[in-house]
């Protein structure tokens, strides 16, 4: 029972946590030349930006959906200006298409939304028109209010 607490309690926090980077992460003023000159460097050569992406990635896994859902905002933010997180990102958003949380999330709005930003913003037609499959295939699994808010993002998306 303890045990459950505390793990409520560490979501809880990884989530805010989550939230308040999401929210500070457009009004940053990184410099591109950063991230793929002095930060790159230095990331790679001890490692950290790897293990801090492969912890984001855990947390899509772990814990609730909604945390999950913020995790996901994050990678899609650092995936845009580096291609090596992209295709990882992009892997992990198809498998949450068929994720049983999403049935109960709360966030379903704000899953949508990472959704269509990110099927808007891919380059590769291909992974794009999978993603629409995949997303047709799983709208009989879900409730009215989602399988609405799915069409319509396929709509504008097409």
């Amino acid at each position: 029972m303890d045990e459950e607490l505390v793990d409520a309690a560490d979501t809880r926090l990884v989530a805010a946590v989550l939230t308040g980077i999401n929210r500070a992460m457009p009004f940053a003023k990184l410099d591109e030349s950063m991230w793929v000159t002095q930060d790159y460097l230095v990331a790679e050569t001890n490692g950290s930006f790897t293990k801090h992406m492969d912890t984001l990635f855990k947390i899509t896994h772990a814990g609730t959906f909604n945390t999950s859902i913020q995790a996901l905002q994050l990678i899609y933010q650092v995936a845009r200006s580096r291609p090596a997180v992209a295709d990882r990102y992009y892997r992990t958003l198809y498998d949450s298409l068929v994720d049983p949380r999403l049935v109960t999330s709360s966030k379903q709005a704000m899953y949508l939304n990472l959704l269509f930003k990110s099927l808007k913003t891919d380059t590769t037609l291909t992974r794009v028109m999978a993603f629409v499959k995949r997303l047709l295939q799983m709208l009989g699994l879900q409730q009215p209010p989602f399988i609405c808010g799915a069409l319509y993002l396929l709509g504008e998306v097409s």
